[in-house]
């Protein structure tokens, strides 16, 4: 072996040794800051462990704001359950799964063993009858609690939806599709806010193609199976503008392509 040879290989084996030492002091340098981290990782850990399984925790407390009907079945669900075990999202949607009556659902968690949870319902949209009864439906067709009749006054009443021969009781979706139309076409009404000072106060399925709704009580508005698109939406505000307009109306057709108004003849 020549004396070049032995001095490259002799270089080699150099740079490595050198890149080892490096290495190794490079670890001996961070090795206090790897140590700090470790024992912060077991620290923690034994914290969350802690607060996993520490009877502190347990749910001891459910306070449940807007609904009493459902304020038992919320509270039996929380009550006894460890804080670290709870979701609240989760929790949230099990709650509006169980309760179709529920539109949404705010839990705040109060540490240590404290859930409050504020229900906000759906509200009330029209009124059907049912057996010789009225109800409340909200805007899926679920039947609601009896409301007085102040409130109820304000609430459009439904009709010609054959609900004579049905058993059914409040919290349940009526499974109708005549029903499914009619609030449809409030919801199309209220989408286009046409109306102005006058109010829906009635719609009648006669038929499922021929629906009429009633505004103020006088004045018939025939859907058939046309809803209210932005052109018409602009023509029944110019007719509804004015409450002189509307008295002199004898009824508004939008079963066509156009928007026909029948005037009363003096």
């Amino acid at each position: 072996m020549s004396f070049k040879i032995f001095l490259k290989k002799y270089s080699k084996i150099k740079r490595k040794a050198s890149k080892r030492n490096n290495i190794f002091l490079f670890i001996l340098k961070i090795s206090p800051v790897l140590v700090i981290i470790i024992a912060l990782s077991f620290s923690v850990f034994a914290f969350l462990s802690y607060i996993a399984g520490a009877p502190v925790f347990i749910i001891k407390d459910v306070n449940v704001i807007g609904a009493p009907d459902i304020k038992e079945n919320i509270v039996s669900y929380f009550l006894g359950r460890h804080q670290a075990r709870v979701s609240l999202k989760t929790s949230a949607a099990i709650i509006r799964g169980e309760n179709p009556q529920v539109k949404y659902v705010d839990i705040k968690r109060i540490l240590p063993d404290k859930i409050i949870v504020e229900v906000y319902k759906k509200s009330p949209v029209a009124l059907i009858s049912i057996s010789g009864k009225t109800y409340p439906v909200n805007d899926s067709g679920f039947v609601l609690k009896q409301i007085s009749k102040d409130a109820a006054k304000f609430l459009p009443q439904l009709t010609g939806i054959e609900m004579d021969n049905v058993s059914i009781i409040q919290n349940e979706i009526v499974d109708s599709k005549r029903l499914r139309r009619a609030l449809s076409i409030l919801r199309n009404i209220a989408s286009h806010n046409f109306l102005g000072n006058h109010t829906i106060t009635g719609i009648k399925i006669r038929d499922f193609k021929n629906p009429v709704a009633f505004v103020d009580g006088t004045v018939p508005l025939y859907f058939g199976l046309n809803n209210i698109n932005n052109e018409t939406s602009m023509v029944l505000k110019e007719i509804f503008s004015k409450i002189e307009d509307i008295k002199n109306i004898e009824y508004v057709d939008l079963r066509s392509r156009n928007v026909f108004v029948k005037r009363k003849t003096l």
